[in-house]
């Protein structure tokens, strides 16, 4: 692109439209000063992508006071038109301070900046043509992708939770994006921290067009990949040399992608990838099938300010069906930021008209912060130490419950207690000593029993970072000096949503299929997110993993599961089978209990069949 390979040039942002690529930038060198005022801009046109004519030269950019705005000091121009306006995002860095403005026109010379969006973004698109409950909806990039909405294009409010957070070291800035049938194709650059970088990628992932929280996949390939030894560009500029290069616009054009890019030196070249490929997992398995539905009544619990023992949050529960009832035994955190355990019931597995007014499991151990003492925040998660997350298994005639034991100071460990049935449903709390049975000095979590021997013992999940372990005992009569070795290890998978680390949820279920077992994982490009995934473990050896769904099963995306102690969390720690109907108990943000449901024929037949399991939406009248 010969007519745009000069270096006193400062790019602002690329557009197509009506078969053309329109090219905005101004002229740097203080001897254009008297012609190009600081507000204006000019803009080039192409009908190929490469050689570029005139098409304006006197445009520019006005802010609400009819003054013209300083284009040097702007950055990170996104050009888009949404209905019968073009707008245009930008970045204004003063005093280390970065700001985002909104900008619209309608001939793409006259612009005027609407609003300010933002203090934290470096990079923003409005989704166009689309609204989603009847506002705009806008993407955002500084260090994460975050999403915001507007009802009237001027005042926006932008969500705190992280859609998508790249590695420690890789930032991200948006592209582009496209409202496809298959959802709302995001197109992001990704890089390390310096800008000028032989480290750019370019990536794409797609988003739920009815509920654009939702990521429903990556793009299957990487679109473009930059590396030191990549050759010149046909234009003829030797990157390697260069210097570095950084991006300057992405546009979708003649069905494919052109990407243009600039060198520190200050040549402008450009690129040509295939419009990303949308996944087979995509197609086949998250389009088609409706979003992951939670029960309408959510949050189904929430703190109760008048008890001292739970006013903060109350989470994570485990859950059985026993007696006609769902009963649930949930981690509360209190006045004195101490876990402990309270006891809730339903008959329909969604109302509970019974709950407890006192907890109905306390730390009484040394281990458990049983004194009250505090140490640090070393091992900090979620209050001051005591009885956390815990899981249920009947066996015989007694619950044997596991628990995460946080003495405030010292790892957590995994302990382990039971209870007579006849004791429990009748709220008799004589619950047997607990003890220890995971290894001192190493934090272990996520515990459950599996409800049956398994050659001929008791097999036990726990979580050591990052991975799920299965230990078969003898016993569980533990000693205080017997510990759990981890013998069998589930790993989180590369490249996929539970790449980072993932623990075991429920006490598995028993179906025909194989063992049922809920988990929750966490993804390296999604770091700050506890999503909800399944696996199906053979029935003689659970250690073999059968099926495994390749997307999540829920995903935070609701607000009681973004707004609390730590947003963008869905943490399983309870499920059971009512009539064959799976529900599923969870912990929103770590401060509210929530549950969804699914006829587990439909569920156990789409992680067979599709791979990708979905909970469904109940109502009880």
């Amino acid at each position: 692109m010969s007519a745009l390979n000069q270096k006193n040039l400062q790019p602002l942002g690329i557009l197509a439209k009506d078969e053309k690529i329109f090219f905005f930038f101004r002229e740097n060198q203080p001897a254009c000063a008297g012609r190009q005022k600081k507000g204006q801009f000019e803009i080039n046109v192409s009908q190929d992508g490469f050689a570029f004519r005139d098409y304006h030269d006197q445009a520019y950019l006005r802010d609400n006071n009819r003054k013209t705005v300083d284009l040097s000091q702007c950055r990170g121009f996104r050009i888009f038109k949404n209905k019968n306006r073009y707008f245009l995002t930008y970045k204004i860095k003063r005093r280390n301070k970065v700001s985002l403005y909104l900008a619209f026109s309608s001939d793409l010379v006259r612009w005027k900046t609407t609003t300010k969006v933002s203090d934290r973004s470096q990079t923003a698109i409005i989704v166009p043509d689309y609204q989603y409950k009847g506002k705009h909806v806008m993407y955002l990039a500084d260090n994460c992708l975050r999403i915001g909405f507007s009802s009237d294009l001027q005042k926006w409010q932008i969500a705190k939770l992280s859609l998508l957070t790249p590695k420690v070291g890789l930032r991200m800035k948006i592209a582009n994006l496209y409202l496809t049938k298959k959802g709302i194709c995001l197109i992001y650059y990704l890089y390390k921290n310096n800008d000028w970088s032989y480290s750019y990628q370019i990536r794409a992932v797609f988003f739920n067009k009815n509920n654009p929280y939702q990521l429903l996949t990556h793009s299957e390939k990487i679109l473009f990949k930059c590396t030191k030894k990549m050759p010149s560009s046909t234009s003829g500029v030797d990157i390697v040399s260069a210097g570095g290069i950084k991006p300057l616009g992405l546009v979708k054009f003649q069905a494919r992608l052109f990407s243009y890019w600039q060198t520190k030196s200050g040549e402008i070249f450009a690129l040509i990838h295939p419009f990303p490929d949308v996944p087979t997992t995509l197609v086949k398995q998250s389009i088609g099938f409706p979003f992951l539905n939670r029960f309408i009544e959510n949050p189904i619990l929430r703190p109760v300010l008048n008890h001292f023992w739970e006013s903060k949050a109350v989470f994570n529960p485990a859950a059985v069906y026993e007696a006609g009832r769902v009963h649930l035994l949930y981690r509360a955190i209190g006045d004195k930021d101490v876990s402990v355990l309270g006891y809730a019931s339903s008959v329909d597995g969604v109302h509970f008209d019974q709950k407890g007014k006192s907890p109905a499991f306390v730390p009484t151990e040394p281990f458990e912060n049983g004194k009250g003492k505090f140490c640090s925040l070393s091992y900090f998660s979620g209050g001051g130490g005591g009885c956390e997350d815990p899981r249920l298994t009947k066996i015989g005639d007694r619950f044997y419950m596991t628990y995460v034991a946080y003495d405030g100071c010292r790892p957590p460990r995994i302990a382990l207690t039971s209870i007579k049935v006849d004791d429990f449903l009748n709220q008799r709390w004589s619950w047997k000593k607990p003890v220890l049975i995971s290894r001192p000095d190493v934090v272990d979590k996520n515990a459950c029993i599996l409800p049956e021997k398994a050659k001929g013992k008791y097999v036990i999940f726990h979580r050591i970072f990052p991975n799920i372990l299965i230990d078969f005992v003898d016993s569980l009569d533990f000693d205080g000096k017997t510990w759990l070795q981890g013998e069998y290890i589930i790993k989180p998978r590369k490249h996929f949503w539970d790449s980072r680390k993932i623990g075991i949820g429920p006490t598995p279920i028993k179906t025909s299929d194989g063992w049922l077992a809920l988990y929750h994982g966490v993804g390296e490009q999604d770091s700050s997110r506890y999503k909800m995934g399944a696996m199906l473990l053979d029935i003689s050896d659970p250690t073999r993993v059968l099926l495994r769904s390749r997307s999540p099963i829920l995903e935070p995306s609701e607000y009681y599961e973004n707004e609390g102690f730590k947003y963008g969390v869905v943490y399983p720690c309870g499920a059971t089978l009512i009539k064959n109907n799976l529900f599923v108990y969870y912990g929103g943000a770590d401060t509210v209990i929530c549950g969804a449901f699914s006829p587990l024929n439909e569920f156990m037949d789409e992680l067979k069949n599709v791979d990708t399991p979905r909970l469904k939406a109940i109502t009880i009248n």
